[in-house]
């Protein structure tokens, strides 16, 4: 099992903010991976789960 200060699973893989244990048992996958967080999706976003999903948390592209 994961420990809070483990990298990467300690981190959001979108934007690398720093995450609690609760919060990627909570939102993550079954893993308790992050693919998002508070800092880069909406609280929409995370109600529906989309922090569990790899694919949907593609970083948006700044042109």
């Amino acid at each position: 099992m994961s420990q809070p200060g483990d990298a990467p699973d300690g981190r959001c893989q979108r934007c690398g903010t720093s995450v609690s244990t609760r919060f990627r048992r909570v939102f993550g996958g079954n893993d308790e991976t992050v693919h998002g967080c508070v800092e880069c999706m909406t609280l929409s976003e995370l109600c529906e789960g989309e922090a569990a999903l790899e694919e949907e948390a593609s970083a948006p592209t700044l042109e």
